[in-house]
């Protein structure tokens, strides 16, 4: 008799392990239709950490796409040459707007490279005259630099 109680037990707590409920319902993300005139909402920033902001004359190849703003952290001597490196899961980033406007928030102190395209693969670094552009990031300070074209 025990070895069925026993065996009960053990059948019962297997069996209800494996019937669970959600704790928490997700909804898959939708896909985001955007118009001429939306604007992204500003997140908040935290506190020691900078912000970069501007707007980009967007390629014609890329209009019809959704762009991204990547801020690249850049490797090497500051006053020399270097690498940066972009990964779109740890680097801060935006969502660029149809303006072309981006805001990317959060990014710690330090020299970043602007990177922007349609996914981080088949993105592009703000250039100028060929070269990577450096861009120092301040805590708790905005960095707006305008509007740039895309070479």
């Amino acid at each position: 008799m025990k070895k069925n109680i026993l065996i009960f037990a053990i059948s019962f707590f297997l069996l209800s392990a494996c019937i669970t409920t959600p704790l928490l319902q997700v909804t898959p993300p939708q896909a985001m239709e955007i118009s001429e005139t939306d604007t992204f909402e500003q997140e908040p920033t935290i506190s020691g950490t900078g912000v970069l902001s501007g707007k980009f004359t967007i390629p014609e190849n890329w209009h019809s796409l959704q762009l991204y703003a990547f801020a690249a952290p850049y490797l090497g001597d500051p006053d020399g040459e270097g690498i940066f490196v972009l990964d779109d899961k740890l680097n801060q980033s935006s969502l660029v707007d149809t303006q072309g406007n981006f805001r990317i928030t959060n990014i710690p102190p330090g020299i970043y490279i602007l990177v922007v395209g349609p996914d981080a693969d088949t993105a592009v670094a703000y250039r100028k005259n060929g070269l990577a552009i450096k861009l120092t990031i301040d805590a708790d300070k905005t960095l707006d630099i305008g509007s740039i074209k895309l070479e």
